[in-house]
C-alpha cells in the first residue's frame, strides 16, 4: 500500500527515483491528486519533462471531472510550464495552446484578473520565442488594460519592460529600437523600484542608434542610482526582492 508520508520523506532528501520506483512498484489502484502531484513533481526534477506532463494531465482530468475550474486553470498552466522547459519550437506552440486553455476557462468562470494577467503575459513571451511579435503585443497590451484599471504600477512596468526586450535584439532595426526606448521610457514612469536595469539598456539602445551623449546620459543615470542604494539605509528602499518574485510569478 502507497504511504504519502513516507515517498514525501525520500522526496525530501531528493531521491527522486526511488519515489517513482516505490510508486511504480505501489498499489495503483489508489492514485489521489497528492500522489500524482508528488510523481510529476519528481519528473520534473528528474527533467523528464514528458512524463511530468503525463501525470499533470492525470491531475487535470480529475479536477475536470469534480468541476474545480480554479484548480484546473493553474493545471493548464503547470502543463504550458513544463513545455516551456522543453525548449523547442513547437514547445512554445504547446505553451501557448495550454495557456489559451487556461485563459477561456479563467474568463469563462472569473477566475481572479491576477491571474488572467499572468496567463497573458506568458503567452506574449512564448510568442516572442516564436519570433511573432505581433501577437505578442496583442497580449502584452491585454495584460496591460488588466494592470492598469487595478492601478498596480509595479505590473505595468514589468510589462512594459517585456515588451521593451522583444525589440531588442543583434539585428534590431532602428524602428524596433526607438520601439524599444519607448516602452522603457513608459517602464521608468511606472516603475517603483530604482530602474538600474532599464537605464542601462536604454543606454545601449542609445549608443545602437548612435546617440552618444544620450548613452552616456543614462549610464550616468544608472550610476546616480547606484550610488543612492549604497548611501540610503535598505530599510527605506523599495522591497526590491519583492518586486523580483512578483516578476518571477508574472513569468509563471
Amino acid at each position: 500500500m502507497f504511504s504519502i508520508d513516507y515517498a514525501k520523506k525520500v522526496f525530501a532528501n531528493k531521491n527522486y527515483k526511488a519515489v517513482i520506483s516505490y510508486h511504480l512498484s505501489s498499489d495503483k489502484s489508489v492514485m489521489d491528486l497528492e500522489r500524482l502531484n508528488l510523481i510529476a513533481q519528481c519528473y520534473s526534477k528528474l527533467e523528464d519533462y514528458y512524463k511530468e506532463i503525463e501525470y499533470l494531465e492525470k491531475i487535470t482530468q480529475i479536477n475536470s471531472d469534480d468541476k474545480k475550474h480554479n484548480q484546473i486553470v493553474d493545471n493548464l498552466i503547470d502543463i504550458a510550464k513544463a513545455y516551456k522547459k522543453l525548449k523547442k519550437g513547437e514547445s512554445y506552440e504547446k505553451t501557448i495552446d495550454y495557456l489559451t486553455k487556461a485563459l477561456t476557462i479563467s474568463k469563462n468562470y472569473n477566475v481572479s484578473l491576477e491571474t488572467q494577467n499572468r496567463i497573458h503575459n506568458n503567452i506574449a513571451n512564448s510568442y516572442v520565442r516564436l519570433s511573432k511579435k505581433d501577437k505578442a503585443f496583442e497580449h502584452y497590451s491585454k495584460s496591460l488594460d488588466i494592470t492598469k484599471k487595478s492601478n498596480d504600477s509595479i505590473k505595468v512596468a514589468i510589462t512594459y519592460s517585456n515588451m521593451a526586450a522583444m525589440y531588442i535584439g543583434l539585428n534590431a532595426s532602428k524602428e524596433d529600437l526607438n520601439k524599444s526606448t519607448q516602452y522603457i521610457d513608459l517602464a521608468i514612469h511606472y516603475s517603483t523600484k530604482p530602474p538600474i536595469d532599464l537605464y542601462i539598456n536604454l543606454g545601449i539602445i542609445d549608443y545602437l542608434l548612435n546617440n552618444f551623449q544620450d548613452a552616456v546620459r543614462s549610464h550616468n543615470k544608472a550610476i546616480e542610482y547606484l550610488t543612492e542604494i549604497k548611501l540610503v539605509e535598505s530599510s527605506n528602499l523599495p522591497n526590491i526582492d519583492a518586486i523580483k518574485d512578483l516578476e518571477k510569478k508574472m513569468s509563471y
